[in-house]
């Protein structure tokens, strides 16, 4: 979705750095979700990377099979990303084309 906008309107490369590095320390890789305070955890439930690194560290780091809610948390982040991104890309499919 992201890529189609940059190409359409150039300004987001700019913007895309920083909103990446951003999201990059929101995203609990390096640190667990219990380490932040209580009141700054509604950050990384809104961050749709947060159940996919959930998912891996169930997995890896405590052998467990993840959650059924961190599962469904994965399916739908999945499945909006992939409708957000064809509706984005069909809406500018001609302009795209144009643009080659």
């Amino acid at each position: 979705m992201l890529s189609v906008l940059n190409v359409v309107y150039r300004d987001i490369t700019h913007f895309l750095g920083v909103m990446l590095m951003l999201w990059f320390w929101i995203t609990p890789i390096f640190y667990s979700s219990e380490m932040l305070p209580e009141q700054l955890r509604w950050v990384i439930s809104i961050n749709p990377m947060s159940c996919y690194i959930q998912y891996y560290r169930d997995v890896i780091f405590n052998g467990n099979l993840p959650s059924i809610s961190i599962f469904a948390g994965t399916f739908l982040w999945a499945i909006v990303s992939l409708i957000l991104g064809f509706k984005v890309f069909s809406y500018f499919e001609k302009e795209l084309f144009k643009k080659l």
